[in-house]
């Protein structure tokens, strides 16, 4: 039952993947057209969210244990033996079942997704760095390009509250690799208790 869901939710070949394929290109160019007459106006359609965090582990554990969060992120049903380059995504429902492609996927370097909606176009990046035999950081970039610019208080306030909950869904993602190497029954309470303030709190 299991890899009869995979199936509806990893498109990797066939027709329905080359049609994902010209549509992908389609969207590409039709964000990257020009849609205003002044450089500051262009400037201001884009905003990227970034923040980094290092973690006690060595390069490669940290990557495929990040790897099998980031596939969660995309879908429940996935895991990181799922994830190869160039390979599209039915995402889960909080992402309202976005289709997003796995853009770049280079082994305990970098990780980045691709998905748009009508109005904007988001890309994720996640990079990974050495610091010693076990100790990783891991740089976390988001990239969100509308069609309009962000001008006025509403606008400036979405745009504030998306990039906190970025950033807030990143240091999730960092607590729970920690839990991971968190033997301490103490310890363990209170990176749960962190968790769960981050999700709660809007």
């Amino acid at each position: 039952m299991k890899y009869e869901i995979k199936d509806k939710i990893i498109i990797a070949y066939g027709e329905e993947y080359q049609k994902l394929v010209k549509l992908f290109e389609e969207n590409e160019k039709k964000f990257e057209e020009k849609q205003h007459g002044s450089m500051t106006e262009e400037v201001r359609r884009i905003f990227k969210t970034s923040c980094k965090g290092n973690i006690a582990m060595n390069l490669e554990t940290a990557f495929s244990n990040f790897l099998e969060l980031a596939s969660k992120d995309i879908n429940g049903n996935l895991d990181k033996n799922d994830l190869t380059e160039g390979t599209f995504y039915v995402s889960g429902q909080k992402n309202e079942n976005a289709i997003i492609r796995l853009n770049e996927l280079e082994k305990n370097q970098l990780v980045e997704i691709l998905w748009f909606t009508k109005t904007h176009k988001f890309i994720r990046r996640l990079v990974f760095k050495e610091l010693g035999k076990n100790k990783t950081r891991i740089k976390f970039i988001d990239i969100c390009k509308g069609m309009s610019t962000v001008f006025g208080f509403m606008d400036n306030y979405k745009k504030k509250m998306y990039q906190r909950n970025v950033k807030k869904s990143f240091q999730v993602q960092m607590l729970t690799l920690e839990l991971l190497i968190t033997t301490d029954k103490l310890k363990i309470n209170k990176i749960m208790e962190k968790i769960a303030k981050l999700r709660k709190v809007k």
